[in-house]
């Protein structure tokens, strides 16, 4: 009976396909529903093992600036008087502590001339004015013959096409004013335009020569040629408020000069800054360990510290009654790791020489839940008192900061304790994915040789059928049999 196989079933009336599934299913959910709890619970391993990882670095990092001495050596500077001059601890540098008196004498101002006055703005006339810097000799060139070394350059308003910049033919004020400022070779002298009565009822233009720095190295001096409309009188007395003027300190009676108002290393590591002068009167300037920074970062330790306790105890956490516990509640690794940072922290410090080996000495305890609770005045007396015993109880060979640096570095490099726990967490899942693999290819052939088997057995029900029709329908046929009819 050919084609009677096409549809499975159809011979024996069964559901064939259902059957099928079902007895896959039957077989294959008990290890498919062993494979997601496994996998599910190395998840949960693996996160778990993530969170406490990233917890550790955030702790290591919190005190990494306890692990070296050089790092308590903070500085503070301060004045006791803003008003007369400021203090600032040069980047970088670690002055001396100490206090130092300090008088300002007077402040550096800068040097100014101002011309005579011009009547004609537009025509400043053909001429050559030069400025001579007086430089480090602190003398004008026309002093004693002696030559300024601050450097010195001219400008030759003859030349129309260097400095006649609207092309009218003559040089203006303004146009003297910008050629000045815009010198290659001015050394630091900036010219402005002003105007003021003429005393006749008018006004007229003067030029005001400025030096850009202060102190007398800085000063200058000015000569004229040719001019009709333009004069200079140099400044000849050193008591003229336009003369240029150095900054003169006392500090601790000895004197101290400068071009201007900032003396840097005037006490080695630090910049004074003048702000008014004050002769005969002596401010103090002082230099101390900054125990503020030093206390914060112990702060910080202590509250990361805290946050690391919260995240252990998260992952200790079990239910009796319904039997579930976190991922990590009775793992070794978890349990050896926080039981050696409690210990670590909260030992003594074997190799200082101070009183202050652990930090229970300090103000800081372990609570009943296991975070540290900080005694700040303990701990302020401690910094003030002993502040080298602080340095050498976080940072010494065996010091709080260095084992726990030493203990986490195990765990946490690239080949430590997280990497390893985290690639054979990995190979655990791959593997599971595997066994999934395979699982899947058997089912599919118990699937085949089931719809096989099925099939025959379909096959041979349908040719069973098919004969017990064929022998009903001839011995209907045969002599002497009555057929029954329907009533």
């Amino acid at each position: 009976m050919p084609g009677i196989l096409s549809t499975p079933g159809l011979g024996s009336g069964l559901d064939v396909g259902g059957i099928v599934n079902a007895l896959v299913n039957a077989e294959g959910a008990p290890k498919t529903a062993r494979f997601d709890q496994r996998q599910a619970k190395i998840q949960a391993e693996l996160t778990a093992v993530g969170v406490l990882k990233g917890a550790l670095s955030e702790f290591r990092s919190s005190f990494a600036k306890l692990m070296e001495a050089d790092d308590f050596s903070s500085r503070s500077a301060a004045s006791s008087d803003r008003d007369i001059a400021t203090v600032s601890i040069n980047e970088g540098a670690e002055p001396s502590t100490g206090t130092y008196k300090l008088e300002v004498t007077q402040l550096a101002r800068s040097h100014k001339l101002i011309s005579g006055g011009i009547a004609d703005a537009t025509n400043v006339g053909a001429g050559v004015i030069t400025f001579t810097q007086f430089g480090s000799d602190k003398l004008p060139a026309s002093d004693a013959g002696n030559t300024a070394d601050g450097g010195a350059f001219s400008i030759d308003t003859s030349d129309l096409a260097a400095y006649d910049s609207d092309e009218d033919g003559k040089v203006s004020v303004e146009e003297l004013k910008e050629a000045i400022n815009n010198a290659e070779d001015n050394p630091g002298i900036t010219a402005t335009v002003i105007n003021v009565d003429d005393g006749a009822g008018g006004t007229e233009q003067k030029l005001v020569f400025s030096a850009d720095d202060t102190g007398l190295e800085n000063a200058f001096e000015v000569a004229t040629t040719g001019f009709t409309e333009l004069s200079v009188t140099n400044l000849t007395d050193p008591a003229d408020p336009n003369y240029a003027q150095d900054a003169v300190i006392k500090l601790d009676g000895q004197t101290i000069t400068g071009s201007s108002n900032s003396f840097e290393n005037a006490i080695s590591g630090l910049t004074i800054d003048a702000e008014s002068a004050n002769p005969g009167e002596t401010i103090d300037l002082s230099v101390s360990v900054s125990t503020g920074a030093v206390k914060g970062r112990i702060d910080a330790f202590v509250k990361a510290y805290n946050t690391l306790q919260e995240t252990f105890a998260s992952n200790a956490q079990a239910d009796p009654d319904s039997g579930r516990s976190t991922a990590l509640f009775a793992d070794s690794m978890f349990r050896t790791i926080r039981q050696q940072v409690r210990a670590d922290v909260a030992g003594a410090v074997e190799s200082t020489s101070s009183e202050l080996n652990a930090l229970a000495v300090i103000g800081i305890t372990t609570d009943a839940s296991g975070k540290l609770s900080v005694d700040s005045s303990k701990l302020d007396d401690a910094l003030k008192s002993d502040f080298d015993g602080i340095v050498q109880l976080f940072s010494s060979e065996d010091g709080i900061a260095q084992r726990l640096d030493t203990r986490l570095e195990s765990y946490l490099k690239s080949s430590g304790t997280f990497e390893s726990r985290t690639e054979s967490l990995n190979d655990k899942l791959r593997d599971i994915d595997d066994q999934r693999l395979v699982l899947d290819e058997r089912l599919s052939k118990l699937e085949s040789r089931l719809l096989a088997q099925f099939g025959a057995m379909d096959g041979t029900v349908a040719r069973l059928n098919a004969t017990s029709n064929w022998l009903a329908q001839q011995l209907q046929s045969l002599p002497g049999v009555v057929r029954q009819t329907k009533s």
